[in-house]
């Protein structure tokens, strides 16, 4: 099905960068349906803003049959949150989704092997992180200087009309890392999986979280595994 798209990822000077996402709508069916997918994760985790409103993030079908035993119970319910679409945070603009990316988490070597289209956005200094704001606006909403209109000294990534002629836009800004209270509890793996995976290689892993306003937010971050993990 015919689509648009808009790619990005935060890299640093050194040549490395964070994972690669994109934020993509469907053409030719006149809503103004949104997803977001992290290129990564090999399309396995999506998040869905619908039109209706009924917003969710979850593992695609085709993965969770792979990936998850029967009985695990990702594998009858493959969603890791559902949430009505937040308030407006302005006459017409929703702040939609937030992703984090620390200075830290930016690791992996950039390679050839990359898509032309995207969009780099330059990671935050040492300590700091960079957060990329996904933001819808309704038809007729008026924006004629994205990063003053909203406050947020944010910068422009990239903008896209969706069918029903709103438009969702990808814009960053530089923030404080948050202070995350990761929760306790035994992990389950993936089929074939097991501790023995997490020692060795380039390690990531995205967090999710609530937003005081609202919104929701991945955290794009790298991992390195100690003797108390493994």
């Amino acid at each position: 099905m015919p689509e648009k798209s808009i790619r990005f990822a935060v890299r640093n000077e050194e040549a490395h960068r964070a994972a690669t996402w994109k934020l993509v709508t469907r053409t030719g069916r006149g809503k103004n349906d949104v997803y977001l997918l992290c290129r990564p994760l090999g399309g396995a985790l999506k998040a869905s803003l619908h039109e209706s409103g009924r917003w969710h993030v979850g593992f695609l079908r085709g993965f969770v049959e792979e990936n998850f035993e029967d009985d695990h119970p990702k594998h009858s319910d493959p969603y890791i949150e559902k949430w009505p679409q937040p308030s407006a945070t302005e006459p017409g603009v929703t702040l939609a989704y937030r992703i984090l990316v620390p200075s830290s988490g930016v690791r992996i070597p950039i390679t050839d092997d990359l898509p032309d289209s995207i969009g780099w956005i330059p990671a935050a200094p040492k300590g700091k992180a960079t957060e990329i704001l996904i933001i819808l606006t309704r038809k007729g909403t008026k924006v004629t200087d994205w990063s003053t209109s909203t406050g947020m000294g944010t910068e422009l990534v990239g903008q896209m009309d969706v069918d029903n002629g709103d438009t969702a836009w990808v814009v960053h800004h530089v923030v404080d890392v948050p202070d995350l209270k990761l929760p306790s509890g035994a992990p389950s793996w993936f089929k074939g999986r097991s501790r023995e995976d997490l020692s060795g290689g380039s390690l990531r892993a995205v967090l999710f979280g609530n937003a005081d306003d609202g919104s929701r937010f991945m955290v794009d971050c790298a991992v390195e595994a100690s003797d108390a993990a493994t």
